[in-house]
């Protein structure tokens, strides 16, 4: 075998190995979608805040009452 070969060979390897990391991460994204979408559908929650502060409307009658 010469050198040219050898660097097709690991060219078409590297080829190949890139195909199926695309394809991979495709087909992640693709299922992660459709779970999200689903688990939206069958459990709907609506958005608490991560937070307790009070609200603005709050916030600035308290002020105005100083």
């Amino acid at each position: 075998m010469t050198m040219l070969s050898l660097f097709q060979q690991a060219g078409a390897i590297f080829l190949l190995l890139l195909f199926l990391f695309l394809l991979g991460n495709l087909w992640f994204h693709l299922v992660e979608g459709l779970l999200k979408k689903i688990k939206g559908i069958l459990f709907p929650q609506k958005k608490v805040p991560w937070h307790t502060l009070p609200k603005e409307e709050q916030k600035d009658q308290d002020l105005q009452n100083r």
